[in-house]
């Protein structure tokens, strides 16, 4: 596959499509504390979007082991799978909100998805204050920090 579409027909509903982006510090770990916030958040989110979730390379390989593994955790997204040779550009193109980890992919986002609605999901809330001027801030996407989330709900709230 080099077109994304066919991840969209594996979807049951028509709902908007939100396009999550992980990153090889990702939240998207098995039993990893915080990042629990964003698993459950996007198993709860399932319910009002179609969600397509992009891990990192190394952290399908080495922490999740397989797709399967990864698609159990959240049973009612898809799994855009690295080795079926979709650019994840391509697949923000079809998005209707993203919500990314920082990397290089997501800072290549924003120049093919301008004006798609983004959350911009970040570990360390303290750093991102003293340099939020310096760098992607609110005012290009919704800025996310799961340790302060009171709730996996929270992420859909940002």
């Amino acid at each position: 596959h080099s077109s994304p579409e066919f991840m969209l027909r594996q979807f049951k509903e028509e709902r908007p499509v939100m396009f999550y982006i992980g990153t090889d510090l990702s939240f998207l770990l098995p039993n990893a504390g915080p990042e629990d916030v964003v698993v459950e958040g996007l198993r709860r989110l399932s319910t009002k979007y179609n969600i397509i979730v992009r891990p990192h390379p190394i952290n399908l390989d080495e922490f999740w082991g397989d797709v399967q593994s990864l698609q159990e955790a959240l049973p009612d997204c898809v799994i855009d799978d690295y080795t079926k040779g979709v650019s994840p550009l391509s697949t923000a193109k079809l998005a209707d909100v993203i919500v990314g980890e920082p990397g290089s992919v997501m800072s290549s986002v924003f120049h093919v998805a301008p004006e798609t609605p983004m959350v911009y999901v970040l570990k360390n809330q303290s750093l991102y204050e003293c340099v939020q001027d310096l760098v992607i801030n609110g005012s290009m996407a919704e800025v996310f920090f799961p340790v302060s989330a009171a709730d996996p709900d929270d992420l859909g709230l940002a």
